[in-house]
């Protein structure tokens, strides 16, 4: 039996039932060393899915758009979540924009970005909910820059606009963690 039937052999049985079902089924003598390749295989095949998954996003750049404030706090912390979805090297570029108060504007980077060539542009607001700012503000300004854009023969850019982080498990597990904190 060739090596690759062998793999499709042990990587089908061990789809189906598991190391202990392939100890009891393979009838192959040191299934430890078996099992060994398996979960190196296993790795190797979520490696090319990372891999797969930040090529499929390498075109896109995202902007991460706050409110703005008086403030240092705000842009503080956007640029850090701004340099930890930087790091994770998904997308071509991570940059923030506010809508107020602070610098750069929304149309400032959008317009910034589509002059470096980008033509997949995903706005974020980084804001926990809907509200006036996310329904009606900052679509309107998306609106105008995509129009200027056209207008300027950019048509090609597309500004795709996400939505605010909202209710979610992972957001609550850091709320518990700083009542923790708090309470020491």
């Amino acid at each position: 039996m060739r090596g690759f039937e062998k793999s499709q052999i042990i990587l089908s049985i061990f789809r189906e039932g598991g190391d202990a079902d392939l100890r009891v089924r393979s009838g192959i003598e040191g299934a430890g060393m078996v099992l060994e390749i398996l979960k190196n295989e296993r790795r190797w095949m979520e490696s090319m899915e990372e891999i797969e998954e930040a090529e499929r996003y390498e075109d896109y750049a995202v902007v991460l758009i706050a409110h703005g404030s008086k403030l240092p706090y705000n842009k503080e912390v956007l640029k850090e979540l701004r340099d930890m979805m930087e790091r994770r090297g998904l997308f071509k570029t991570v940059r923030m924009a506010f809508m107020q108060l602070n610098k750069p504007s929304i149309d400032e980077v959008i317009r910034e970005l589509a002059s470096e060539g980008m033509k997949n542009i995903v706005a974020l607001p980084v804001f926990l909910a809907n509200g006036a700012h996310t329904t009606e503000d900052i679509p309107n300004i998306l609106r105008a820059v995509r129009k200027e854009l056209a207008e300027s023969g950019r048509k090609d850019v597309r500004i795709i606009y996400g939505e605010p982080i909202g209710a979610d498990e992972r957001i609550v597990d850091i709320l518990i963690d700083r009542i923790k904190d708090a309470i020491g």
